[in-house]
């Protein structure tokens, strides 16, 4: 294994709490190493698109989460011509398994609330 590897797969078992001695066994890592690598990829770059969306934008996060970061999500705002707002739930990374019957409700507000394109 890379350097690399070794990073995602500490990132892993910290945001996930996986035991540490199945990360380090050779067989299982190379088993899920290929679909982190990939999604470290397309993760790599925060940043939002460089276009202006016609749509609103509702973003969710967490204030503890250590990947994704309230500044990477406020970012959001200067992409879209209408309304953006966000709401900071409680958590770690894996906010929703918690939050979910609130992140729920959020949602169907939010569509429940939007006026329909004519």
């Amino acid at each position: 294994m890379q350097g690399s590897d070794h990073e995602i797969l500490s990132l892993v078992a910290q945001v996930t709490e996986t035991n540490p001695e199945h990360l380090a066994n050779d067989e299982f890592a190379s088993s899920i190493l290929p679909t982190l690598q990939s999604v470290r990829t397309i993760a790599a770059d925060t940043r939002p698109p460089e276009i202006k969306l016609s749509c609103p934008i509702h973003a969710f996060v967490a204030d503890d989460d250590i990947i994704v970061a309230e500044e990477n999500m406020t970012a959001w705002a200067e992409r879209t011509t209408r309304e953006f707002s966000i709401r900071v739930f409680p958590g770690d990374h894996f906010y929703l398994n918690v939050n979910l019957p609130e992140l729920v409700k959020d949602i169907e507000e939010v569509v429940l609330d939007s006026p329909g394109e004519s």
